[in-house]
């Protein structure tokens, strides 16, 4: 008998009872069974097989076989790509997001950035939410607050007034309990998988980022497999990117829904605050934009694949009130 297809998955949560972990560990078992027991897939939470934000290099060196995670986590590998998803406002949910990512992912820059990979698939992540200790429903009521954010989100961070402070997920529910930070923007799901309601009080809506989550493999592992394993890969990628972002969403909306019976408070800026809030991350973007263009990337380019993405879904995208050409 024919040895099997061995692969190792780098995933970005650190923890196995997180949904996104399970589903991976759905689709690996889909392969392998759809494969006849051809590929058997092992998936390594964050922080295991490699150091949790450089699974994109643990891929490169051969460390792991196939990685998932956000693209912002290696800004100066993907630079557009990350910037395309933290230059995303409006985004309501997961599925949306992935609408616009399909969109803006048409701009050829962003393409150039993966042709050493095979990209199984992209999901536009749930926007995260603010989680604070403390009361917040404003931008001076946000301002200096010490908050952990991920990867490239730092700027637009600052641009609505907190102080972003760079920590591993797994520290993030230590880090507040020892009053080391205020708060943090992630997924709400963490009010639940990672117990954050315990050590939070609100979590604030505002869709500052939204990640682009990719699941791929080198160029040279893919041209490895048999045709047929091809096949059943891009079948189980297809589906395993649609359930990822329903999941997220139904993940979000009961992480919510346990959080408020615990007492928490879900907060939505006003409009008129919304309106600040927005005109801040747009600036911003405009700014980082202008530093791309520096760097010899087009990121003006990105910001006009944004608008017509948000221009063509308008009736699904957050603040109707805020127009998306007095963005980009």
């Amino acid at each position: 008998m024919t040895e099997p297809i061995e692969l190792s998955l780098a995933a970005a949560s650190p923890t196995t009872n997180d949904g996104t972990f399970m589903l991976l560990e759905e689709w690996a078992e889909r392969i392998g069974q759809e494969t006849n027991g051809k590929v058997k897939i092992t998936v390594y939470p964050g922080g295991t097989l490699c150091d949790q934000t450089k699974i994109f290099d643990a891929l490169l060196t051969g460390m792991a076989d196939i990685a998932e995670g956000p693209a912002g986590w290696a800004p100066a590998r993907f630079p557009l790509t990350s910037f395309s998803g933290d230059a995303l406002h409006r985004c309501p949910d997961s599925v949306v997001a992935t609408k616009l990512m399909d969109e803006v992912w048409k701009t050829p820059a962003i393409a150039d950035e993966w042709v050493d990979f095979q990209v199984l698939w992209v999901c536009g992540q749930h926007p995260s939410y603010f989680l604070l200790k403390d009361r917040a429903e404003t931008m001076d009521d946000l301002r200096g607050r010490q908050i952990r954010t991920a990867g490239s989100q730092g700027p637009w961070a600052t641009a609505v007034g907190v102080t972003p402070v760079d920590l591993p997920t797994g520290e993030i529910y230590q880090a507040l309990q020892k009053g080391i930070i205020e708060g943090a923007y992630i997924a709400a799901d963490k009010l639940e998988t990672m117990k954050l309601v315990e050590v939070t009080s609100c979590a604030v809506r505002i869709p500052m980022c939204t990640g682009v989550f990719v699941t791929l493999v080198t160029k040279e592992t893919w041209d490895s497999f048999p045709d047929d394993v091809k096949t059943v890969f891009e079948s189980a990628s297809a589906w395993a990117r649609d359930e990822m972002a329903l999941r997220w969403d139904e993940d979000v909306a009961s992480a919510l829904d346990y959080a408020k019976t615990e007492g928490h408070e879900v907060i939505e800026p006003a409009p008129e605050e919304m309106t600040k809030i927005l005109d801040a991350l747009y600036a911003e973007g405009h700014k980082l934009a202008a530093r791309q263009e520096d760097q010899g990337n087009p990121g003006t380019e990105v910001l006009r694949g944004i608008a017509q993405a948000e221009e063509k879904y308008f009736d699904e995208v957050l603040y109707d009130y805020y127009p998306v050409y007095d963005a980009y």
